[in-house]
């Protein structure tokens, strides 16, 4: 199945390409090189009234799911063979928890082929899988144009029940199209069952009127609610009553997957919607085996076909779980993003990860057991949403929450540093609850925790000593100081698993990967990586924050100003004899974060830090011969205006071949950050206010 991709160029004329459909979802999970979804996003709050008049809208690309199209000499869209897709946009999602909701929602219904977040990040777009009655998707135009017509107004209809939100008005048609987006996690079926459309509903779909128009009907959920309802009047004039008593409300549900088994639905789908209607009421392996035995029981009479073996199958994968949960413990670290176990009968340890050799092991037990599953019967278990979540970062943190003792124990770990910096207390302060604030993640941020502890003595001063004791024994994995930031997959995957970074050996650093690479990552609030094996690129979380450790002092190297360092000299070896009481400093983190203190420096702090940093910046050679011949001047008086050029001319002269004509660009910007240096703008350049020492 392909996409059709269309634009139009700077030429007026349309462009059009296809892309299959694994190709789309990987173009989808980042943004382009220009950040247009990302700057569109940021807009659309701004907007006052529709997307057109938004700059560059016109040349956006638009994307068709419903069918193949190329383009005619005439510049027109030339239809070429129907995908079988639907789409329908579901507006005014204006929330993320509203957004995940209502994917999650789609998801549900067995029909869903996609379901992907909008260009303007306030929408839903859901493509659902259709067929005609014979289970086939036409192949002429004007057949498939009826058939999406036919549909889409059933899907509406269905789909409006399930997701509750709005669903945008169009006119049906195969040429329906939306812009294109990013969705870092879009959800995708490519085995999404085909809801079936009747050939002779070529008009808008209503309501059937009597239970004789159900077999030209195919709202799902319509069908579901005739079943309850029937079930429901039976059971009361049986004088039966299911409120209370749990085994008639499970004969309630076999009844209803009877109905339905009657009606024509298959057993998936019968699943589903009774799923969706009895959320909280019943297990989802218990309603499994419930509409099961209800399709069996009807398979002669209706000639549902339903296999030994497959029954067979399921029981074995059934009693496979049962034999494994009652021997094992599970959890999925939500974090390393693996499934984790430990023997039920084990009183000491903590959880180990399932790898390759535990699963193998697992499988064998199993198999002795008598229980007929594969290696792969087991593997699809322990990597299933079976496993409950766990996510240890949260499970620290929370059980901290409310036993603070008041005792300001962050500043007190601060002040076993020794330095003559007077805003090293408070800096750390702040920066220790920005750390803490990344691992919780509560909201969504436009920033990550974006700046970092320097701590910079000579050796032997406890430095590395101290950056690995911020991190309680309970969450040691989450901390290294054995990171290459050349190997820049390596780095973006850890900043998704580790809690605190140490740069060790700072100065080491290059100024190209400080000015660059290192100054981006400071400011993510997520990551965007291919999972190995993974399809397509995913976002993450960021959990990391950053600290550092140096032997040098002149290590910065950003002329613009290094606001992302906390530039710290020590003056002694910082004492770490004493025991952290690591409940009460993260009860303090989160009972500060919880009240609201900020967790970030302002623009005044931000000022103090940035010239505190001056002290270990470096200077290049070229700012230094410059600093040898020439000072700032108060006014033009004093001293006069000069173009870079020419101060470079006069320094060459003074120190010869040392200097290089590829220095005057650098020199440039060196003294466009020179402290109390005056410049002005002329049509030949910029000049620069110096006096000759």
């Amino acid at each position: 199945m392909k996409f059709t991709i269309t634009r139009i160029n700077r030429q007026n004329k349309l462009m059009v390409s296809t892309k299959t459909v694994d190709s789309f979802l990987e173009r989808i999970a980042k943004d382009d090189a220009k950040q247009s979804v990302a700057r569109f996003r940021m807009s659309v709050p701004l907007m006052e009234g529709d997307y057109q008049y938004y700059k560059g809208i016109r040349e956006w690309q638009h994307v068709y799911p419903a069918a193949e199209f190329s383009k005619d000499e005439s510049g027109n869209l030339v239809f070429q063979k129907s995908n079988g897709l639907v789409i329908l946009h579901f507006t005014n999602l204006m929330t993320n928890q509203e957004k995940d909701a209502a994917k999650t929602a789609a998801s549900l219904l067995p029909m869903t082929f996609a379901a992907i977040e909008g260009a303007d990040g306030r929408s839903l777009i859901v493509l659902v899988n259709i067929c005609n009655e014979e289970g086939k998707i036409p192949t002429k135009e004007e057949e498939a144009d009826l058939l999406y017509q036919s549909a889409y107004e059933q899907v509406k209809t269905l789909y409006q029940a399930q997701v509750h939100a709005t669903i945008k008005p169009e006119k049906p048609s195969l040429e329906s199209n939306f812009m294109l987006t990013m969705d870092a996690s879009p959800y995708y079926n490519n085995k999404a069952v085909a809801m079936r459309i009747a050939s002779n509903q070529f008009a808008v779909a209503t309501a059937p009127k009597s239970i004789d128009d159900l077999k030209a009907y195919e709202d799902y959920e319509f069908l579901y609610r005739k079943a309850s309802e029937e079930t429901m009047t039976e059971m009361k004039k049986a004088n039966i009553s299911w409120k209370n008593d749990n085994d008639r409300f499970l004969a309630s549900l076999s009844a209803i997957a009877s109905k339905l088994c009657a009606m024509g639905l298959n057993e998936e789908e019968t699943f589903v919607h009774i799923r969706r209607n009895n959320w909280s009421k019943v297990a989802e392996e218990q309603l499994r085996q419930i509409v099961g035995t209800a399709y069996d029981s009807h398979s002669k009479d209706k000639r549902v076909e339903k296999s030994a073996s497959a029954r067979k199958g399921r029981a074995d994968i059934l009693q496979m779980i049962n034999y494994l949960e009652s021997r094992y413990q599970f959890r999925y670290n939500t974090v390393m993003k693996y499934t984790e176990y430990r023997p039920n009968n084990s009183w000491i340890g903590d959880f180990k990860p399932v790898d390759a050799r535990v699963q193998k092991s697992m499988t064998l037990a199993v198999q002795i057991a008598d229980i007929h599953v594969s290696i792969k019967d087991v593997r699809n278990f322990l990597e299933s949403d079976r496993i409950r979540n766990y996510s240890p970062i949260e499970s620290y943190l929370y059980d901290c929450l409310g036993k603070w003792d008041g005792k300001d124990r962050i500043r007190a770990l601060a002040r076993t540093v020794p330095t003559n910096n007077p805003h090293w207390e408070d800096w750390f302060y702040t920066w220790f609850l920005g750390m803490v604030d990344q691992w919780r993640g509560v909201y969504r941020k436009q920033y990550g925790n974006s700046t970092m502890p320097l701590l910079i003595s000579k050796q032997g001063y406890n430095k590395s000593t101290f950056c690995r004791r911020l991190i309680p024994a309970e969450l040691s994995w989450g901390f290294t100081d054995n990171m290459i930031l050349s190997e820049k997959r390596q780095v973006l995957q850890a900043m998704s698993q580790f809690l605190l970074i140490n740069l060790d050996e700072f100065n080491q650093i290059s100024p190209q990967v400080q000015q660059g690479f290192l100054k981006n990552l400071l400011q993510l609030p997520t990551v965007k990586i291919k999972p190995p094996y993974g399809s397509h690129v995913q976002e993450f979380p960021r959990l990391a924050s950053f600290i550092a450790t140096s032997n040098m002092t002149d290590i910065l190297s950003d002329p613009s100003g290094n606001r992302r360092f906390l530039g710290v000299e020590l003056t002694g070896p910082i004492d770490v004899s004493g025991r952290l009481n690591y409940e009460q400093l993260y009860a303090q983190a989160m009972q500060a974060l919880e009240r609201g203190e900020k967790s970030y420096f302002d623009a005044k702090e931000t000022a103090i830090i940035m010239q505190h940093n001056r002290q270990f910046e470096q200077i290049s050679p070229i700012k230094q011969c410059f600093l040898q011949v020439f000072e700032p001047a108060s006014t033009p008086e004093n001293g006069e205006y000069l173009m870079a050029a020419a101060i470079f001319d006069i320094l060459k002269q003074k120190f010869g071949s040392s200097l290089q004509v590829s220095s005057i660009q650098k020199l440039g910007r060196e003294l466009q950050n020179i402290e109390g240096l005056k410049n002005r703008r002329t049509r030949f350049g910029t000049e620069y206010l110096v006096v000759k020492k």
